[in-house]
C-alpha cells in the first residue's frame, strides 16, 4: 500500500496511505511529489495555478504557503543567480 507524507499548516504532517494512489512524480527528479506549483496562470480564461508536481527539494518557497516549480521560480526571478 503506497504511502505519502503531506505537510500541514502549522508545521505538522500527515502520513496518507491507500490503494490505487495516482501519486504523480516530481517533474524534475521523478520522486513522489509533496508540493504543487502555485505560479499563477490562466486556464480556460480563468485564474488558476500551474500545479506541476514537485518534491520539496525541487520546489522554491517564494512566500508563506506559496511554492513554485523550478521553471516558474526562474521565470519569476526567485532563484539565486
Amino acid at each position: 500500500m503506497p504511502c505519502r507524507i503531506k505537510d500541514l499548516p502549522g508545521g505538522g504532517y500527515a502520513i496518507l496511505c491507500g490503494r490505487g494512489s495516482n501519486q504523480q512524480p516530481c517533474v524534475t527528479c521523478g520522486r513522489p511529489h509533496t508540493i504543487l506549483c502555485d505560479f499563477p496562470v490562466k486556464r480556460d480564461g480563468k485564474d488558476a495555478t500551474c500545479d506541476r508536481p514537485c518534491c520539496r527539494q525541487h520546489a522554491v518557497a517564494v512566500d508563506k504557503n506559496v511554492d513554485y516549480c523550478l521553471a516558474h521560480a526562474q521565470h519569476a526571478g526567485k532563484l539565486a543567480p
